[in-house]
């Protein structure tokens, strides 16, 4: 190889549209629901799953089941990934709820294939909750989950420059590489000055 950096033209996954799914990409998740009658919960994640089909391109499926019942304490991530786990969809909006007059006090996070990589708190009015989940859901929706973008992900080194179509990312080898939908170019240079071969 002579050093010079071959590209790559991709085309990244989202085109805009969602895909024909093969089963749901992206469900919503109730962890728990303090002071929620079910329908109240029920109601809740049908909002979730409505904002989700407005924002997202993942094909999005109906929350697995949930019951009320008396259950131990599901704080810490271990109890947490168990039960976005047995969701049985790659992507999950978990939910925690807790009602109040009139309101639903939450907190969502977002989790691709047993990992969270985001979470935000947030309130809903429970008569019309689309308003208050909107913008908690805009800001933990990865940007190449969203309508009009798209991931690669790329088994580059650590230390690897990553360019999309040619300005440099701040691309980490665990992670996705986000851009709008379409055909990129993608170059990956190594510290010895080799490129992708």
């Amino acid at each position: 190889m002579d050093g010079r950096c071959l590209a790559l033209v991709v085309a990244l996954l989202a085109q805009g549209a969602r895909a024909e799914p093969s089963g749901p990409a992206l469900v919503a998740q109730v962890l728990d629901a303090q002071g929620l009658p079910e329908a109240a919960a029920r109601r809740m994640v049908r909002a979730v799953e409505t904002v989700l089909e407005q924002l997202s391109a993942l094909p999005v499926g109906q929350s697995p089941a949930w019951k009320p019942g008396p259950r131990k304490s599901c704080a810490d991530l271990p109890c947490q990934r168990a039960v976005v786990l047995a969701a049985g969809a790659p992507a999950v909006a978990l939910l925690s709820l807790r009602g109040s007059k009139g309101a639903v006090a939450f907190e969502l996070s977002f989790w691709l294939e047993g990992e969270r990589l985001g979470s935000q708190a947030g309130e809903a009015e429970l008569e019309a909750p689309e308003g208050g989940l909107k913008p908690v859901l805009e800001a933990v929706l990865p940007a190449w989950a969203r309508l009009g973008w798209g991931a690669l992900r790329l088994d580059a080194h650590p230390g690897a420059v990553v360019k999309l179509d040619g300005r440099p990312t701040s691309f980490k080898p665990s992670e996705l590489l986000s851009g709008p939908a379409g055909l990129h170019q993608v170059d990956v240079l190594y510290p010895d000055g080799s490129a992708v071969p």
